[in-house]
């Protein structure tokens, strides 16, 4: 049976901040395949208990503050008891005088201002989103990358800002339209593209330019 756990009294880097990867393999390292104890005090709105784990006796979110690989959760220090408090709180000073793990750089960003920077991002560039149709008929938009995201159509249909795209080839001048014409009267022809981008076929020994570049496969 498998228990989801937050971590009493610390918060560590999420995986795309500095040092998450690392924190994350400190803690592996730490209980992995190991007899560990939990000791619980409750549960959060997400269902997880909150606690701490224990290997052989040694705390084991004491030790990812000792390593500067976790925060000591100042938020939450009132669901600890006064000596871990303190012991967490002593921990995090020492970290950080002795540059251990993230303390190492001038100015770490919290996990929790992470979390808030990140959310608020997500949702102005959400609020700010254009979505577009495609040719088929498809709702997109844009990603920070400029690739096409698909999304529900209803998207499209609720927001009045749509831009509507459709494709559309671009009208062929008279004289194209009376080359394509002649081109067609007069039987099979093999186009060939110019090293220079021009379209042309032989005629006998001599090269017959064309307008009309569609002919090459342009």
């Amino acid at each position: 049976m498998q228990y989801k756990i937050r971590f009493n009294g610390i918060d560590a880097p999420e995986l795309k901040q500095d040092f998450g990867n690392k924190s994350k393999q400190n803690l592996s390292d730490l209980i992995f395949g190991k007899e560990v104890t939990a000791i619980f005090n409750k549960k959060d709105k997400y269902g997880r208990f909150v606690g701490k784990i224990m290997i052989n006796g040694v705390d084991a979110n004491l030790e990812q503050i000792k390593a500067g690989l976790a925060w000591h959760y100042k938020k939450y220090a009132d669901e600890q008891s006064e000596t871990d408090r303190k012991a967490y709180a002593d921990a995090e000073i020492a970290a950080k005088e002795a540059k251990k793990g993230f303390w190492i750089m001038p100015n770490p960003i919290p996990a929790w201002d992470y979390r808030t920077v990140t959310k608020t991002k997500q949702e102005t560039e959400k609020a700010n989103r254009k979505y577009l149709v495609g040719a088929k008929g498809g709702c997109y938009y844009l990603n920070s990358s400029g690739n096409k995201t698909y999304v529900d159509k209803k998207f499209c249909a609720d927001i009045p800002t749509v831009v509507k795209v459709e494709s559309k080839p671009e009208p062929k001048s008279e004289k194209e339209a009376d080359e394509t014409k002649e081109i067609k009267k007069s039987g099979v022809r093999t186009y060939i593209k110019g090293s220079h981008g021009g379209c042309y076929y032989m005629n006998g020994d001599k090269k017959v330019y064309v307008n009309d570049k569609s002919l090459c496969g342009n």
